[in-house]
């Protein structure tokens, strides 16, 4: 406790107790996710969205009375506890996550609670704590790992990475313990009093294959799926970074004051030690939190990984060294080329496995291309945020799309074809490589300018906060911080963004810019058909077809016709 600052109570007091307002209500509803399988009530989302203008009076009543009066019935607080598979060979107790289904009513009590808490957290918590914090994201957590592991590699500094793993994180801490910290924050004693409500007398339902088990009392632990979880475990975790900040002495990035020792988000906690002797007092602050909240580290599921040339090959903590270790999904290695082959050839396999699954689904063109881009193509775009990708990585994906997209056609449309717009004859798709640079020069761009992070302290290094005249100068930057380069060298291009433009607007002005640079190194062949048949006006062709409302399957056969990649006899005959 002694790493927190003391606050006084009143600073928050106000914003913390006053009464719910409809509009609070509202913006609750709104930011809940849709289609989700509701508590013990069976009441859903939805029905509070369908039916807002007719129960919001009586719904805010209801949450001022639950949260003013701390009127909670024990049935608005049960919840009904699954486990949901990590992984599709799950067959231990460990590879499952649970997972508790809460009423509809006590999320939106907890997240209007959480949304009031988020302020304070971002006051309070260290800058290495990026869950639940208003302005940091998961990928800012992985971003610094990166550049971390990009700067020793290119410094030959020797550094340890490890990642820490505390079994039942979420489970496991104590109430006493938790409530003490909130406040030591400066919570307020009436606020604490009214989360005390919301935990006292609590219990689940267990489902075990369709059958409902219990009511099991909950004595610890914060639920997983309670939309305040987040926010209270940073908060509870925030003693141990702070300590940690205070006694490693961290990395510095060439002059800069700032130091980067931990990253931590939601129970992912990662380490970086740069000298052996600093075990002593890791392992000493985590025995000390164990002590205090009920934490407990699995040293066999933490991992270590050595970089540029550290030579310890054991920790005090029996903590195992691996040649790879994962954070937060992504693989990373000892240098940032393994690391981004690594990560890529796994994506690959991934992408190949969900398009072979699917390949025998009964579908149109058009359904076709959209299962890529909504399913195939998804889960690239966050590993793109943080590793960006070699021209044959993005080929192969595009190689995984074209052959989920055409199946065993005999005529077929180039996949640059599909890639264009839809008034000029194709579908929207997007080019693979120019759609990963543009998120991760987005990233770039928001950690480089954002005080604080690895990115912008890189940016100050090489005095590239502000874009480079064009052309570009590279040669200043390492080698090794090839991602660096590369934004370096595009972003020379792109108008900076004005204080009015959204990331939105941002990343469509990226996108397009590199899509035009592109077409300048590769100019644009002629699509058959159009040089076919010059004399159509094929704007309205396409406008047509696109705008008129035709079903799916319609419009696809109808695109197949205009480009004439039906397999009729003339067609055939022309083979020959």
């Amino acid at each position: 406790m002694q790493y927190i600052t003391p606050t006084d109570p009143q600073k928050y007091a106000e914003h913390l107790e006053k009464p719910i307002t409809t509009d609070e209500v509202y913006r609750a509803i709104r930011a809940g996710a849709r289609r989700k399988t509701p508590g013990i009530d069976g009441i859903c989302l939805e029905f509070y969205i369908t039916h807002w203008t007719l129960i919001q009076v009586d719904l805010t009543q209801l949450l001022n009375e639950m949260f003013l009066n701390k009127r909670i019935t024990v049935q608005q607080k049960q919840g009904i506890l699954i486990c949901l598979p990590k992984t599709q060979q799950s067959s231990t107790p460990d590879s499952y996550r649970p997972i508790t289904l809460l009423n509809t009513e006590y999320k939106l009590l907890a997240r209007i609670m959480a949304t009031r808490l988020k302020p304070i957290l971002a006051e309070q918590l260290s800058t290495g704590q990026y869950c639940g914090i208003p302005g940091r994201s998961i990928f800012d957590a992985l971003a610094t790992v990166r550049d971390v592991i990009a700067y020793h590699e290119t410094t030959r500094t020797p550094l340890c990475l490890i990642s820490l793993d505390f079994q039942q994180a979420f489970d496991l801490i104590s109430h006493e313990y938790l409530f003490q910290v909130l406040e030591r924050y400066g919570i307020s004693q009436w606020y604490v009093e009214r989360l005390q409500a919301m935990y006292e007398q609590m219990n689940t339902l267990i489902q075990i294959n369709s059958t409902l088990v219990g009511p099991i009392a909950i004595s610890s632990g914060i639920r997983q799926g309670c939309p305040l979880s987040m926010c209270l475990y940073a908060m509870c975790l925030h003693p141990l970074v702070r300590f940690l900040e205070e006694s490693l002495p961290g990395i510095k990035i060439g002059r800069q004051h700032l130091k980067t020792t931990i990253i931590a988000y939601a129970d992912d906690v990662s380490l970086f030690v740069t000298d052996p002797t600093n075990f002593t007092t890791v392992r000493h602050a985590i025995n000390t939190y164990e002590k205090a909240n009920g934490a407990r580290l699995n040293p066999l599921k933490s991992n270590a990984l050595a970089i540029a040339g550290w030579e310890n090959p054991t920790t005090p903590l029996d903590i195992p060294f691996n040649d790879r270790i994962d954070i937060l999904g992504v693989t990373f290695g000892p240098t940032i080329a393994l690391s981004r082959a690594d990560s890529w050839s796994r994506i690959i396999r991934d992408v190949r496995a969900q398009a072979r699954k699917s390949y025998a689904r009964t579908l149109c063109l058009e359904q076709r291309i959209q299962y890529v881009i909504v399913c195939l193509l998804a889960r690239i775009w966050f590993i793109a945020q943080i590793l960006m990708p070699t021209r044959a990585h993005a080929q192969q994906i595009t190689t995984a799309c074209r052959w989920y997209i055409w199946q065993a056609s005999i005529f077929r449309v180039p996949i640059t074809t599909l890639q264009r717009p839809k008034h000029e004859g194709g579908w929207n798709l997007p080019n693979i490589e120019l759609k990963c640079k543009t998120l991760l020069y987005n990233r770039i761009q928001i950690n480089g300018t954002t005080d604080g992070t690895v990115m912008a302290q890189l940016f100050h290094t090489w005095d590239i906060r502000t874009l480079i005249p064009n052309p570009p100068q590279m040669n200043r930057i390492l080698k090794k911080l090839e991602h660096l380069q590369q934004y370096t060298k595009d972003m020379a291009y792109i108008p900076p963004p004005t204080q009015n433009d959204s990331r939105h607007t941002v990343k469509r002005r990226i996108y397009s810019t590199l899509i035009q640079l592109y077409k300048n190194e590769n100019p644009e062949s002629e699509m058959r058909i159009t040089r076919k048949k010059p004399i159509v006006i094929w704007k309205r062709v396409w406008q047509n077809l696109h705008n008129n409302g035709l079903t799916a399957p319609i419009k696809s056969a109808w695109y197949a016709a205009i480009n004439d990649i039906l397999p009729t006899h003339d067609r055939l005959t022309e083979i020959h």
